[in-house]
């Protein structure tokens, strides 16, 4: 199965897709290592951006030739922390957009996101 394929064919709703490790391939975990710059505050997202200023990442396009992407965080939680479940999200302690250094990362619900943007 793709990474497209294992992504996509849950629910759908850019909130309530889960996403684990086993879905990505080696060589995408590679090139997303390449996409963001260390330092010793915010690890920032150096490829490809969502007009807010998050990172955006392709996963690849389904059968039909539609392309899918995701937050970079998203995929730097993952990488870094484990598994996201359906309904949950990645917020940024940092309240920088394009951060995806694992520490400044945490997991909860939608909820929670607009509460901390409040």
């Amino acid at each position: 199965m793709s990474v497209t394929h294992a992504l996509h064919s849950r629910e759908s709703g850019p909130f309530k897709k889960g996403l684990r490790r086993r879905d990505l391939t080696a060589a995408f975990i590679a090139r997303f290592h390449t996409k963001y710059q260390k330092s010793d505050g915010c690890w920032l997202w150096q490829a490809g951006r969502y007009p807010k200023g998050y990172g955006m990442l392709n996963l690849g396009r389904d059968m039909r030739g539609k392309q899918f992407t995701t937050y970079a965080h998203r995929v730097a939680y993952v990488l870094s922390k484990g598994p996201l479940e359906p309904g949950q999200v990645v917020r940024h302690q940092c309240d920088n957009p394009p951060c995806v250094t694992p520490d400044h990362l945490l997991i909860g619900t939608q909820r929670d996101n607009i509460a901390d943007a409040v």
